[in-house]
Parts: structure tokens; C-alpha cells; sequence
């Protein structure tokens, strides 16, 4: 049986009959994210609408302010509603070593670019929440939806960095 979670997992079933007692059971026999495959940081939901995940755990919120405590009421900063001077009322703040469910491959995005050019995108975009970097190709996705951001592994240390755009 294939079966569709509510927090965006993917679950595979298989239906087991034990012989001698007569208990028959369903057994998971795949899950798309779980601690034995994909890390579960990469469901888009596993830290409700914001946060940032490392080790299956949900462990700080991301704010302009750095990284503080992560609750269930972590969310994306607001930006002012877009007109000819919103570019200029909107920054930015990195989250380091982080990507989402979406995962950026060395030519996803376009670029090569600065991440100042990024940033301006960003700016001129009504839907731009923030956008991810590929600092080894200078290669910038913008994202209209951000939610759980994963840590990444040690070894991609410096290769993808989250700016989020807030309100100044």
C-alpha cells in the first residue's frame, strides 16, 4: 500500500500474514524521509511553516536578529506590500549551509551572478521570499516559499547559503 502523510511523506506499506496465530499486520517498508534515507529536515512542513532542522530536529528559528529558539510560532519575517519603493524597504540575513526541499544542484538557478545581483532579483520580484545561493557557482534560485531549512552535512560547509528578505 502507498500512502501519502499529511506532513508531505511518502510511506510504503506491505501487508504481512503470520503464520500459526492468525495476526496479520501492515508493515512500513519505505518511507521517502526517515532516519534510515533522506533526512526527514527535508520535509517541507517538518518544522511547521519556518524553522531550521539539523539531526530529524527542529532547533532554532532564523530571524534578522541571528538564530534564536525554535517554537511552533517560527515564521517568515514580513515584507512590505510591493510598490515602486519597496526594493529599497526590504535586507536581507543569511542562514549559512542550509538548503530546503528543493534541492539545488550545480546548475539549478541562474547565475553565474554576484549576491548582490541575486539580492536585486529578489527585490523586483513580488513573489521572492528570499532565495538560496551556490557559492561554488555563483548560482541563485529565488523562492516564492520557504519553509524548513536543513542544516547541511558538515562536508558541503560553505556551498549553499538561504538569504531571507524581511522588512527594514
Amino acid at each position: 500500500m502507498l500512502r501519502l502523510s499529511s506532513n508531505g511523506n511518502l510511506y510504503i506499506y506491505t501487508y504481512l500474514e503470520l503464520p500459526g496465530n492468525g495476526n496479520n499486520v501492515w508493515v512500513e517498508t519505505y518511507a521517502a524521509f526517515s532516519k534510515k534515507g533522506r533526512s526527514e529536515c527535508f520535509l517541507p512542513e517538518m518544522c511547521g511553516s519556518y524553522g531550521l532542522c539539523e539531526d530529524h530536529q527542529c532547533v532554532a528559528c532564523p530571524t534578522p536578529k541571528g538564530l534564536m529558539g525554535w517554537d511552533n510560532k517560527c515564521k517568515l519575517p514580513d515584507v512590505p506590500s510591493y510598490n515602486a519603493s519597496t526594493a529599497a524597504n526590504v535586507g536581507y540575513y543569511k542562514v549559512k549551509d542550509v538548503e530546503d526541499y528543493r534541492p539545488l544542484g550545480d546548475s539549478d538557478g541562474e547565475g553565474p551572478m554576484m549576491v548582490k545581483e541575486c539580492m536585486k532579483k529578489c527585490s523586483d520580484e513580488v513573489k521572492c521570499v528570499g532565495f538560496f545561493y551556490r557559492n561554488d557557482g555563483s548560482m541563485c534560485s529565488l523562492a516564492a516559499q520557504i519553509n524548513t531549512l536543513a542544516k547541511l552535512h558538515a562536508v558541503f560547509t560553505g556551498l549553499i547559503d538561504a538569504y531571507i528578505k524581511y522588512a527594514k
